[in-house]
């Protein structure tokens, strides 16, 4: 299964949190990639809310948004079978320790950077450490599965330390 990453016809109606890393299930998280919400200090559970506002409101978002399995230049990355079935995206939400909310500081970028509503793709987007990583669960809604504080560009899908597949995987019905 593949994603297009051109502007779509959509509104996103629902942004829902993942059970497992609302919770923290998957136990203390230790992996290098990702953490959930008990982890997350106030600073990234405040960036996190902060999307979700700028989502439902239809507010433009700066940060660089694309799926997982794409480079900003719209190529396939080799070996992201399962970032594609589970249409995995992540968002640069800005590193919100060094800016002001509501403004986020992001890494500096060419100046033609662009913004996007409604999680549209936004290859051109602002880059930072911070992601926040969701999945695509219809065209009107989205899951967050995951927090990472310092972004870790591909992590292999065979890497073991990548504890998000595994919690993908296990959402399965």
């Amino acid at each position: 299964m593949t994603t297009s990453v051109t502007a779509r016809q959509r509104s996103v109606l629902s942004v829902g949190l993942d059970h497992a890393f609302m919770t923290g299930s998957r136990g203390p998280t230790t992996d290098r990639f990702y953490i959930d919400y008990p982890q997350m200090s106030d600073v990234q559970k405040r960036t996190l809310k902060h999307l979700v506002k700028q989502v439902i409101r239809q507010i433009p978002i700066e940060g660089r948004n694309k799926p997982s399995y794409v480079l900003a230049n719209g190529d396939l990355v080799p070996d992201t079978e399962l970032y594609q079935e589970f249409n995995l995206w992540h968002y640069h939400s800005g590193d919100w320790l060094f800016g002001m909310i509501p403004n986020p500081h992001y890494a500096s970028n060419h100046p033609g950077h662009t913004t996007a509503i409604d999680l549209n793709a936004n290859m051109l987007g602002k880059t930072s450490a911070p992601c926040i990583h969701y999945v695509w669960e219809s065209a009107i809604s989205v899951r967050i599965v995951a927090f990472s504080a310092y972004h870790t560009p591909f992590p292999k899908e065979s890497d073991p330390a990548n504890t998000l597949l595994y919690q993908l995987i296990d959402s399965l019905p």
